[in-house]
């Protein structure tokens, strides 16, 4: 410590600051008038003294408006004060000015130390949001960003709401500039979707290059039950090209692809990339990184959805619809969602899998003699598809060797394994009376065209997910050998499809007494093949798949099940 005696030398710490002095202080900076219109000259007044006695020997006022500077000198005009009569402003004008004053010393000092003191000439209320907004399309401030809480005479609509989005955006009109975000307060919160509002003195910010307004006084006149025809159209190369014009609007993009569900490459920060395909064909050529981002997160509030989103969005999936917000962040212009309604898309997401195991227990004990019902607890498809589940059984080499529909044909959270089953599994499995085997189980969930199993964690690297599975050990019966076996089909059959007519979907059900190589196929009655629902091996058991037929014409189709030497075909038809 500094004075303290180190091996017969008193220690102190060097010193590598050298005041050389003071420059000039600057004190009660006033404009002569607090309301300026533009008939106004306004008069700047400043003191203005030197330091350690030191006079000051000259002062200067920089004034910018309309992207011009100016410079002039400012007189003593009593004591240690100075002033300038600044002319008067064009209405609407945005007024930034410093001072500067040297001293006899020759220290100069400058109030503020950076950027400027503002002021606004307003002779009557700002009447639209894009007078707010607008800047050049390079990006940048608000115009009316320091000017403090200004007069308006805007009616706009809430287009987002705390209540339900989890932030506010508002908007006067379906046009670039027209659309801000709305910070949150007491009365703010309570806004909902649809709300007309007046508004009569607000302020503007800036969040890391997000301009938002603060509301101070606003009045809710009515509801716009038309809200939905503010969202302008656009396409993502446009937003991304001019994304300072759309900062803040409601948008509404039609026909979109995902590029990608990692934004950022091999790193998850929960952003992906839609692009506007313009038709497809030709048009459809937007690569990685050339499209608009989606976000999870927002400056002014909580999304309403997840942050692993984008871990389960299908890259190259067709969007009929995207609307939202545009929003900017770390660089790039980024839509958020309302809520995953603003997607409009019969297949864009895989089901959730991180739900829970609940029974049997991790390292169970199970006599193949009563029956088993294991259970898990629901999850969810994020596109609104339906799920269903099916519970599979692993060899101890992790060889899949039996797959069942849960309950209700699938729809449960729970499957009843028959003890007749399960013995004659056990049976399958070269496993003995009385002998015992562990394998390990799961379950899985589809959506009608994808499949995956329960999960613990997310590979960014494969885009996979990680499979959960639980080990039970299972003990064959002898009490239960003699008996009908209730739980696989007898034999290879194809079912007719259910609802039948249907439309856009319906299901197909079809058994397999053996594991076989599957196909099924669907024809038009010109025998074009329009779909293939399963081109895989499939383990035995009762299967069940979905058929979206949303993108084709109504009429008669056929479907047809391959499966190793056995073949069958059936009709449906879909009736829009």
């Amino acid at each position: 410590m500094d004075g303290q005696d180190v091996g017969g030398t008193t220690f102190s710490w060097p010193n590598d600051l050298v005041v050389n002095g003071l420059p000039p202080v600057f004190s009660n900076i006033m404009l002569s008038d607090s309301a300026i219109t533009s008939t106004d000259e306004v008069t700047v007044s400043a003191d203005i003294v030197g330091a350690e006695g030191a006079t000051i020997t000259a002062v200067s006022l920089t004034y910018s408006v309309g992207g011009k500077d100016s410079t002039v000198t400012m007189t003593n005009s009593a004591g240690d004060t100075y002033e300038f009569t600044l002319p008067a402003f064009p209405n609407f004008s945005a007024v930034s000015f410093h001072i500067e004053a040297t001293d006899s010393e020759g220290l100069t000092g400058r109030a503020p130390l950076s950027g400027g003191f503002n002021f606004f000439v307003q002779d009557e209320p700002i009447t639209s949001i894009e007078f707010l907004q607008k800047t050049d399309n390079t990006g940048g401030d608000s115009p009316l960003f320091g000017l403090g809480n200004l007069d308006v005479n805007i009616t706009a609509t809430v287009v987002a709401s705390a209540v339900t989005d989890g932030f506010i955006v508002i908007q006067d009109k379906a046009a670039a500039w027209s659309g801000i975000f709305v910070e949150q307060d007491n009365a703010t919160s309570a806004l909902a979707q649809g709300d007309i509002i007046n508004i009569t003195n607000l302020a503007t910010n800036e969040t890391y290059g997000v301009t938002s307004a603060i509301l101070n006084e606003f009045t809710k006149t009515g509801t716009n039950a038309e809200m939905d025809t503010l969202a302008m159209s656009a396409i993502t190369q446009d937003v991304v090209a001019n994304f300072e014009a759309h900062e803040g609007l409601l948008l509404s993009l039609d026909d979109v692809r995902v590029i990608t569900n990692q934004a950022d490459g091999g790193s998850d920060y929960g952003e992906w990339m839609i692009g506007s395909r313009q038709g497809g064909g030709a048009a459809d050529t937007l690569e990685v990184g050339e499209g608009l981002r989606v976000d999870d997160n927002v400056n002014f509030g909580q999304l309403t959805y997840g942050s692993n989103l984008n871990e389960h969005v299908k890259i190259g999936a067709a969007i009929d619809n995207f609307t939202g917000i545009l929003h900017y962040s770390f660089g790039n212009p980024k839509m958020i969602m309302r809520s995953l309604d603003d997607v409009t898309s019969s297949d864009w997401t895989v089901p959730m899998t991180d739900f829970v195991l609940k029974t049997p227990e991790e390292g169970a004990t199970i006599v193949a003699n009563e029956d088993v019902t294991p259970t898990w607890s629901a999850t969810t498809d994020l596109d609104g598809n339906t799920v269903r589940y099916e519970k599979v059984l692993y060899l101890p080499d992790s060889t899949e060797f039996f797959a069942a529909p849960s309950n209700n044909d699938g729809l449960d959270t729970e499957i009843t394994v028959p003890a007749t089953l399960l013995d004659q599994l056990l049976v399958s499995a070269g496993v003995a009376d009385g002998e015992s085997v562990t394998l390990l189980w799961n379950v899985r969930v589809n959506d009608g065209v994808d499949t995956l199993a329960i999960s613990s964690g997310y590979d960014i690297d494969t885009n996979t997910f990680t499979p959960i599975y639980r080990t039970a050990t299972f003990t064959n019966s002898s009490e239960v050998n003699n008996e009908v076996v209730a739980g696989l089909p007898e034999k290879f059959d194809l079912k007719p499809n259910y609802p039948n007519p249907f439309n856009p979907s319906t299901r197909i059900s079809f058994d397999l007494p053996e594991s076989a190589e599957v196909r099924l196929t669907v024809f038009d009655v010109l025998g074009r093949q329009v779909a293939t629902l399963v081109n895989q091996p499939m383990k035995a058991g009762s299967h069940t798949v979905n058929f979206d037929a949303q993108r084709l014409a109504s009429g008669v189709y056929i479907y047809r099940l391959e499966a190793g030497s056995f073949s069958m075909t059936r009709n449906m038809m879909l009736i829009k």
